[in-house]
């Protein structure tokens, strides 16, 4: 970790080791949201951040338990403690950013789109889709399977935020994030603090597993 700092890879805002900035424009509304409430206090946010997608979480898995047949929502209601306390949830919830949140947001959005109310679940869906890139697959799923209606209202709300995240911060966001995160990404470049050994351990995607 020293060499890791010393290298000016990265910088400590108090006892935390902060990581580089990843996602679209989209998602800034978001740290702007929490920053206002906080008055600017890293640590309240976090605070606010974390906790708020481990309620998300639970309530997804909830929710989903509810929608299965009875035999499967027993077994759904028994699992869930279990994914909860497992290490790999605890590591998202610590320091996993916005991955949870992501994840909980997509099959939330998922689970609405099947539902009368398809508005809430087409924005669910399009914010975790327009600040995390991997859920756009879910949308790319809906046009697969011809729900061409919720797919166009996922592009609508993604579309909003964009139009947002324009109005909130310029266009400097999205000049960076072309020309130079989409290509980081691309190379891999952008998370190559992924492949420090010290780091490597901790990883439980799926890069991590190759890394591993």
């Amino acid at each position: 970790p020293a060499n890791y700092e010393a290298g000016g890879q990265s910088r400590r805002i108090g006892l935390l080791v902060v990581d580089e900035y990843e996602y679209p424009p989209p998602f800034l509304p978001l740290p702007a949201a929490l920053s206002a409430i906080t008055g600017n206090d890293l640590m309240r946010a976090r605070a606010l951040f974390y906790g708020a997608q481990a309620i998300l979480v639970v309530l997804v898995m909830i929710a989903v338990a509810m929608r299965l047949a009875p035999a499967a929502r027993l077994t759904a209601w028994m699992l869930i403690p279990g994914v909860v306390a497992a290490f790999q949830t605890i590591v998202g919830m610590q320091y996993g950013n916005f991955q949870s949140g992501a994840f909980a947001l997509a099959v939330a959005g998922m689970l609405a789109l099947t539902r009368p109310g398809r508005g809430f679940g087409a924005a669910a869906l399009a914010f975790a889709a327009a600040s995390k890139l991997f859920p756009g697959l879910l949308v790319a799923l809906l046009v697969g399977g011809r729900r061409y209606r919720a797919a166009a209202l996922a592009a609508v709300w993604m579309a909003v935020f964009a139009m947002l995240s324009l109005a909130m911060f310029g266009t400097r966001p999205w000049i960076d994030f072309v020309t130079y995160q989409l290509p980081a990404i691309s190379s891999g470049s952008g998370f190559a603090w992924s492949e420090l050994p010290f780091l490597i351990p901790t990883n439980y995607g799926i890069s991590g597993a190759v890394l591993k």
